[in-house]
Formats: structure tokens, C-alpha cells, sequence
């Protein structure tokens, strides 16, 4: 995986400006001072330990630096977006309830002590996605931002 974003910078000219660190950031550390963490669709293994992920997360922000959540997130006890659920059914069949529910992940967030979140639904190929983005406390590294 590391190979491909590797690559992908690469051929964006991006190298002196992105870093691609491979690693396991459930149970690794992951570095800190950045304006901007996003996590799109991989925080799946995560949903058991959100709470200290998401403190790891603000932890390894700069002050007023920004944290993107793109996911999943059901709602009707579960049961919609229909496309969604039926694409995590199978795994869930299996190993219990893996995808977020609606709000989940921007709870946590506001717990960890995030402020200024926004959430919004996105269109996406695999169906409706939230995106949930909170700002760590400080210094606001981009004035006038606060809606994403």
C-alpha cells in the first residue's frame, strides 16, 4: 500500500510536500505537528477503540489543525442506506457490526475534545458517506474556515 501512495505522490510532484509513513496506526505512533489528518474509509478495524484513536488523532494535531472522517453511517436501527448495508452484510454476518452509525464518529470526536465539527453526506460510487471534520483547539491555522 505504501508503494502505490508512494507512487501516486510521485507522479502528482508532490514530494517535497507529502510524506508517506506505512505502519498500523491502531496500535503504532503516528508522528505529530500536522494541519490536517484524513481518514477515508479505514478506521473500520478501529470502531471498538474509537475513543483513543480519536485522542491519538487530536494528540497529533498542531493547534487548530484539522481532522477529515470520511465513512459510512447507518441509520434506521442499522438498516439504510440500503447499498451500504447490504455491501457490509456479509462481513457483518461473520464478525459482528463493523460499519459506523450515523454520528458515531463525530461523537467521539467531540468527546476527544475536537470543537467546530461539521458533518455532511456525500455521494459516493459505494453509496451515501459522512464526512465528519473537527478542529483540534488553538491557534486557527486557517482563519476564516470554520465551514468546510
Amino acid at each position: 500500500m505504501a508503494e502505490a501512495a508512494e507512487r501516486f505522490v510521485r507522479e502528482a510532484g508532490m514530494e517535497g510536500r507529502v510524506e508517506v509513513v506505512a505502519g498500523d496506526f491502531s496500535q503504532d505512533a503516528i508522528g505529530g505537528e500536522y494541519d490536517l489528518i484524513l481518514a477515508s474509509a479505514s478506521l473500520y478495524s478501529c470502531r471498538g477503540m474509537l475513543g483513543p484513536l480519536m485522542e491519538k488523532v487530536r494528540d497529533a494535531l498542531n493547534p487548530g489543525g484539522v481532522f477529515v472522517s470520511l465513512h459510512d453511517g447507518l441509520t434506521n436501527e442499522r438498516t439504510k442506506p440500503t447499498a451500504m448495508k447490504l455491501g457490509w452484510l456479509p462481513a457483518e454476518l461473520l464478525g459482528g457490526e463493523i460499519a459506523f452509525d450515523r454520528g458515531e464518529i463525530a461523537s467521539s470526536m467531540r468527546r476527544a475534545g475536537f470543537t467546530s465539527i461539521s458533518s455532511r453526506t456525500l455521494s459516493s460510487p459505494v453509496g451515501p458517506m459522512e464526512m465528519d471534520v473537527g478542529r483540534k483547539p488553538g491557534e486557527d491555522i486557517y482563519p476564516g474556515s470554520d465551514n468546510f
